[in-house]
């Protein structure tokens, strides 16, 4: 973001950057919960399933975003 023109800005695995990188503090959060806000089973993957799932469209987006600019 500092240097929209650089190599690593413009390829494509830089340009999705600030797509992945959620994926650090999403994995933490599904790791440090102890329950959900309804009286169910807490499991960890639910939270990890819900995390994969948005940053695949995430990155999904961004990734034709790219396509479409390149």
């Amino acid at each position: 973001m500092m240097s929209p023109r650089s190599a690593w800005s413009t390829s494509a695995f830089g340009f999705a950057a600030p797509a992945y990188t959620p994926a650090l503090f999403l994995i933490g959060m599904a790791l440090l919960g102890s329950r959900l806000f309804w009286r169910q089973p807490y499991r960890w993957w639910f939270y990890l399933i819900a995390s994969v799932g948005f940053l695949a469209a995430h990155i999904a987006h961004t990734l034709l975003v790219y396509a479409r600019t390149s």
